[in-house]
Parts: structure tokens; C-alpha cells; sequence
């Protein structure tokens, strides 16, 4: 046992928590000397912050964990409770509490999952819509030693000195600052926070910033993905632990783990920003995934959350899904932290303006104690043959049930404009086949013959749409070759959105799914439904009334180079499909013309009623293939002119 500062470190896990019952003493289960010397060197007298408000502290854990003796040495620190998690979970014990509660998660890397964060982000919502108040922060960890130091960081933040800056907000995409002004500072800190936009958000503006200067709250508003934040010319890496692949067996890694190569074009893994270096008492994260409880679709060790944990950082604010970052977020969050709000409280409130908002999922979530403050301000804040099939013989028999459906599908064909797809060729001429077959039927009123007439513009309505079909899956196909974009985001800025978590499960990796309902703000015909899950993103996007019901991407989750893998996609027709209809549809990867893999044209597919139908194509990875944990398989399909849509997601390695 030795002690530096306030600091004392342990060998031992009885007498870690022995001195963890002491509210004098800010223990610590082993750790490297190079970290808690950074950490000590951030301890100044006299505190510049009070005493943190821990009324109302409950301490959870899993049964059988084992964070079980610092869950309750916690607990007696504060004179709070410890619980074991049981049948009922979270919810049946807050129902038995009438005060106000800080609830502090305590658990190892494999002993929660992202069910269980987002189950308790829920029940502490709804706990909060009741009128009653709750926050929650998770203090979770690898292992012990880990969960010890995230621990330390959070019990001695408010002994830390005055950071040489208030805040820092890094919105890479924005070109025109339209907000942050000027709230006072304590004592040491710059007169009002600093904004870093648009292209100044580089890495020779931003690193020395981030690693090299102490922040109270630094602020993100970026695209992003679990493993890292995306600036306007490298990425906030999450790589804190230098390993050369990952050490969880079967778990995946970015392409930083097998070459010298980011993720991101043309950035060298030696020329990102470490998300573990930067020195900040809280860092919000609004960008998708951002928090993670151990493995998701990457390795832990290359998580953004396990960098900040491993970091300086007391407490790490960020989303657990996928979203779209909203500007207005930072503000709040950085009026709220101005004001000496803690994070959870901070975070308690980004999830009920979500909520209310109806928009994204109330899935932002703390690693660390919710009780942790910034330092900062001190103002308040202010409250050809297919398509469509058209036989002859039955069109003479019953051409306006035909005509009908047939005008169904151009009328959905039309909407993809207002949708935000590319609208297809051939509207025009399709109208105005629709138009002479109308006054067909209106001669055969009169008597005229439907044979002779009608049989001419069906067909070639018929090999219209067909063309025009085939023609945008080869847009969306092409499209997709060269971007990341999953198609929720051609739609989700120009539709009304709505969104809240189903029992559903993922089809890939079990967890929880949300659904997404979409409906134009003018056409309101016009609309769409995305199936979302909190690790493997978009999983299926259809029209609001699909032709195609279920679809399921089947093939390996990591693909070695150089070869072959074959993915056969299963799509089960909707029980209003009644007659065999051609669907034309393509299967490619996200950015697969940059990444060394290929993928065959656009084809077209039979799909009959209550019989599911395969799509059937072989991907050639290149002995160049980029090697990455996170490429989307995407398949599209257009049917009687409306566009479904799934996606998945795969790792790409060297072959052994």
C-alpha cells in the first residue's frame, strides 16, 4: 500500500474496500504509476468545488457480481443502500423508495449488456416522468482495478484545481457558430467558453487543446462511431491499450489493429487524437454509439468509452445508440454544467428533452458517479420481363384491378423525391400510359373492345416500371459502393419522426430494437419504418405498407481476405402479397468500391405469396480488402416501387 496525494493504492481487494468505507481516504486497486501521477498532478488546495450532493445514493449490482464487496463498501461511504439486482429489477426497487435517488451501477464488462443499460435508462425515466427524482451512472470496468480508478476519479473530482479552461465544444460540421455565449468562468479558466468548428476542428488545432490543456467540460458534436469521434481530418481515437488485435477471443478490431491504416481515408493510426489523453473532468460524447458497456461491435480496449474511463476524465456522458447529433444537446448540456449541475442530473435532463421531443431514444447514459461536477461557471442556466407481372389474357378479363395496382406502384415510384431518394426515370411516360389506358376504360363504357384497346398499354406499362425498378436499385447499389450512409439517413431531415424501444429482438446479435416511424410533414401518404438496434444500427427499413416483409441477411460476421464469402439474403413476403410480383435487388457492402471488395449488378427476383424468397450473390474480397470490425452489408430491394431495405454488420480480417 502506498499513498501520492490523496491517493491511496492497494494490492489487496479487503483492504481496498476496507479504506473505500472511509470517506477521508480516495483508495485505488492497483494502478500504473504514469496515470495516477496525472491524476495527482490535477489535485490543488483549496478545492474549488463543494462537497458533492450524494443524498439519496443507492448502490446496484448484479447478482453474483464480482463488484459485489465495492457495490456495499460504497454504499456504507455514503450511508447510502446496496442492492442485488433480482426478479423486477431496477424498477420494483425505486417503487419502494420514497426519496429522491442517485442511482450508481456497479458491475464488470461481462457481467452487464446493452439491455440492461438501456432497461435502466428507461425505468429511470419513467421513474423521473412520475414527478419523482432520479439519476443514474454506471461504474463498470474490465476488472476490478479499472472499476477502482473510474471510482477514484469520481470520489476526488471535486478536489481537483481550476482547469485552465471552462469548456470546450468541437462541432466539426458546423461552418457558423450560432451559439455558446459568453458564461462566466471560475477562477483560472478562460472568461467564456471556446468553440472549435468546422475546419479548424484539425488535429494540429485540437490536440494540443485536448491533451496538452486541462477543460472542465469538453463537448462533442460529431459523427462518430463506438471507437471513434470523426474531426475534419482524423478521428478521437478510442485505442487506449496498444494491443496489436483484440484480446477478447471472437471480438473484432478497426483496421488500426492489423496496419498503420485509421478507418477514416487517408489518416495514418499514428496521426489520430487519443481519446485516453485527453484532460477533462467530464466529456460529452453527442454522436452515435458512443457508449459502450464493454465489447459491441468492437473489441472493448478500442472503445471511446474505455479510453475516456482509462483517461483523466471523472465521468464520460455519451449515447448508446444510434442518432443524430443535435447542436441544441451541447447547449443544454453545457449551460447545465455551468451551473454546477452534476452529470447525472446533466444527463437526466438530455434524456427527457429526447424524450419529449419524441426524436431520438432517451439513451444517453454516465460512466461514472452521477454526483461528479465540472469545473466551470457559475451562472444559472435559462429555463424488361419482370416487374409488375401483366398477363394479357387476365388484364382482358379484369384490367382495373391491374390498373389499380399498377398505379399503386408509379404513385410509390413518384414519392421517391419526396422521400429523399433519387426519383426514378420514366414517371412521365408512365403517366401518360396510365392516362390512355383511363380512357380505355372509359370507351369500353361505350361499348368499345377491351381486348383490342388495353392490352398494348398494359404491357408496356408493365416493362416501364420494370426498367425503372431495376434502374434505381442500380442507383442505390452504386451509391452505396461509395458512401457509409445507411438509408434512414437519405430520410430522417426531411420526415416527421417518431421513435420509442420494441420488445422485438435484433436478428444478429439479440439485443433490444427501437423502431423508427417516419411520415412526410406535407404528403402524408409518404412514410417510411426503420427497425434500429443500439449495436448493430439500421437493421431493416421499409415503407409503412411493405410488399416485403422479413429480412434476414445471412453470412459470416468476419470475412477473411483475400476470397470469397457468399450472403444469401431471406425475404419473407407480407401477408398482403396475394399474387407473384419480381422485386429487383442488389447486395453490397458500405463503401465497398474503397475498400477492395465487389459485389455483383443489381438482378431481379421472383416473390410468391407465403413462400420466402433468397437473394443468393458471392462477395470477392481483394488481398487489399480493408481490414476494419465495422462494414454494413446492405441490401436493397425495390417491389411494386416501393424500396425495402436491410443492412448488418461485418468484420473484415487477414486471413489466419
Amino acid at each position: 500500500m502506498e499513498q501520492t496525494g490523496p491517493f491511496v493504492v492497494h494490492t489487496a481487494a479487503d483492504s481496498y474496500t476496507r479504506d473505500l468505507r472511509d470517506p477521508a481516504l480516495v483508495p485505488m486497486l492497483g494502478v500504473d504509476d504514469s496515470r495516477l501521477a496525472a491524476l495527482a498532478s490535477l489535485m490543488g488546495a483549496p478545492a474549488r468545488r463543494k462537497d458533492p450532493d450524494v443524498s439519496g445514493a443507492l448502490v446496484v449490482a448484479p447478482a453474483g457480481s464480482a463488484a459485489t464487496a465495492v457495490g456495499r463498501a460504497l454504499a456504507d461511504r455514503f450511508g447510502g443502500s446496496f442492492v442485488t439486482l433480482s426478479t423486477g429489477g431496477l424498477g420494483r426497487i425505486l417503487d419502494a423508495r420514497l426519496e429522491a435517488t442517485q442511482v450508481v451501477f456497479v458491475a464488470l464488462h461481462d457481467e452487464i449488456d446493452l439491455d440492461m443499460v438501456t432497461e435502466s435508462l428507461e425505468v429511470v425515466s419513467a421513474y423521473r416522468h412520475d414527478g419523482r427524482h432520479a439519476t443514474i451512472g454506471f461504474v463498470i470496468g474490465p476488472d476490478l482495478p479499472e472499476l477502482s480508478w473510474l471510482l477514484a476519479k469520481g470520489l476526488s473530482c471535486h478536489l481537483r484545481k481550476p482547469p485552465e479552461r471552462s469548456r470546450l465544444t468541437v462541432v466539426p460540421w458546423l461552418r457558423q457558430q450560432a451559439a455558446a455565449s459568453g458564461i462566466p468562468a471560475s477562477d483560472g479558466a478562460d472568461a467564456a467558453p471556446e468553440w472549435v468548428i468546422g475546419d479548424r476542428a484539425s488535429r494540429a488545432v485540437l490536440e494540443p487543446m485536448l491533451s496538452e490543456q486541462y477543460t472542465g467540460l469538453v463537448s462533442f458534436a460529431s459523427a462518430g462511431r463506438e471507437h471513434a469521434l470523426i474531426l475534419s481530418d482524423t478521428v478521437i481515437c478510442g485505442d487506449h491499450a496498444g494491443h496489436r488485435a483484440p484480446s477478447a477471443q471472437g471480438a473484432a478490431a478497426p483496421s488500426c489493429a492489423f496496419s498503420d491504416r485509421c478507418f477514416r481515408d487517408g489518416v495514418r493510426a499514428r496521426d489520430v487524437i487519443k481519446a485516453a489523453r485527453v484532460q477533462a473532468d467530464i466529456v460529452f460524447a453527442n454522436s452515435c454509439m458512443a457508449w459502450r458497456p464493454g465489447t459491441g461491435l468492437v473489441a472493448a480496449e478500442y472503445q471511446l468509452a474505455g479510453a475516456f474511463q482509462y483517461g483523466i476524465p471523472a465521468a464520460y456522458i455519451g449515447a448508446v445508440h444510434q442518432m443524430l447529433p443535435n447542436l441544441t444537446i451541447n447547449d443544454l448540456v453545457g449551460t447545465a454544467v455551468a451551473a454546477g449541475t452534476d452529470a447525472g442530473r446533466t444527463c437526466a435532463a438530455v434524456n427527457d428533452h429526447l424524450r419529449d421531443s419524441g426524436r431520438e431514444l432517451p439513451y444517453f447514459a454516465v460512466l461514472g458517479l452521477p454526483w461528479v461536477t465540472a469545473g466551470g461557471g457559475s451562472e444559472p442556466p435559462p429555463t424488361t420481363d419482370a416487374g409488375p407481372s401483366v398477363d394479357a389474357h387476365e388484364g382482358v378479363r379484369d384490367v382495373k384491378p391491374q390498373l389499380l395496382r399498377l398505379g399503386r406502384t408509379v404513385r410509390a415510384l413518384s414519392e421517391f423525391g419526396p422521400t429523399g431518394f433519387m426519383p426514378p426515370d420514366g414517371i412521365v411516360a408512365m403517366e401518360a400510359e396510365i392516362l390512355e389506358l383511363a380512357r380505355t376504360l372509359k370507351r369500353t363504357a361505350l361499348g368499345a373492345d377491351l381486348a383490342e384497346k388495353a392490352v398494348g398499354p398494359l404491357r408496356r406499362l408493365g416493362s416501364l416500371i420494370a426498367d425503372a425498378e431495376l434502374s434505381a436499385v442500380a442507383d442505390f447499389h452504386e451509391f452505396g459502393k461509395m458512401s457509409h450512409s445507411a438509408l434512414n439517413e437519405m430520410w430522417e431531415g426531411i420526415l416527421d419522426t417518431s421513435v420509442r424501444p420494441i420488445d422485438d429482438a435484433c436478428p444478429y446479435c439479440k439485443g433490444r430494437l427501437a423502431e423508427l416511424v417516419a411520415r412526410h410533414p406535407v404528403y402524408e401518404q409518404v412514410g417510411r419504418r426503420a427497425l434500429i438496434c443500439n449495436v448493430c444500427g439500421p437493421t431493416a427499413d421499409s415503407p409503412l405498407e411493405p410488399v416485403i416483409g422479413e429480412v434476414v441477411i445471412e453470412c459470416p460476421s468476419i470475412w477473411k481476405r483475400p476470397g470469397t464469402v457468399t450472403v444469401d439474403v431471406l425475404m419473407t413476403p407480407a401477408a398482403s402479397v396475394s399474387q407473384e410480383i419480381t422485386a429487383a435487388g442488389a447486395i453490397h457492402t458500405s463503401g465497398a468500391a474503397n475498400f477492395g471488395m465487389t459485389f455483383p449488378d443489381a438482378q431481379r427476383i421472383a416473390i410468391r405469396p407465403g413462400s420466402p424468397a433468397r437473394m443468393r450473390v458471392d462477395a470477392t474480397l481483394s488481398a487489399e480488402a480493408f481490414t476494419h470490425h465495422e462494414h454494413f452489408v446492405r441490401f436493397v430491394a425495390v417491389a411494386e416501387g416501393l424500396v425495402h431495405y436491410a443492412s448488418r454488420p461485418v468484420a473484415v480480417a487477414p486471413a489466419a
